[in-house]
């Protein structure tokens, strides 16, 4: 993945109690921030009432994501009673490694990590 889609690219995770407008709610704020969508999954479980979203966009922060999280919280998130957070893919992610027999797990974890495809830093291996 090149170096600027990555530094573009987050994604929201988000749960709230379920009902009518929360996707097109997001994803109209998305695209008022000239944000791209690439990937969006959602669940509804009808017995508790709650809404699950994990949506992936791209978009230029241009250093502000603090702000793209304050107009979230204030516009969207609040209304809906969300409980969220938006993960960078820019910010890399520590990783512990525990592997008891299976060495082709390891061995893929550290392909994937020398072909950039992972992005991490392991603390512990």
């Amino acid at each position: 993945m090149k170096e600027e889609r990555r530094s573009q690219l987050a994604r929201f995770l988000i749960t709230c109690p379920d009902r009518p407008g929360i996707v097109a709610k997001v994803s109209t704020f998305l695209a008022q921030q000239n944000a791209n969508i690439t990937e969006l999954d959602q669940h509804s479980d009808a017995d508790e009432g709650t809404f699950f979203m994990r949506l992936e966009f791209q978009a230029d922060f241009k250093g502000k994501e603090s702000e793209w999280e304050e107009k979230f919280e204030k516009e969207i998130a609040s209304a809906f009673q969300m409980d969220w957070k938006i993960l960078y893919e820019k910010k890399i992610k520590k990783m512990a490694i525990f592997v008891s027999k299976y060495d082709h797990v390891l061995l893929e974890i550290l392909w994937r990590h020398a072909s950039q495809a992972l992005r991490n830093s392991f603390y512990y291996l």
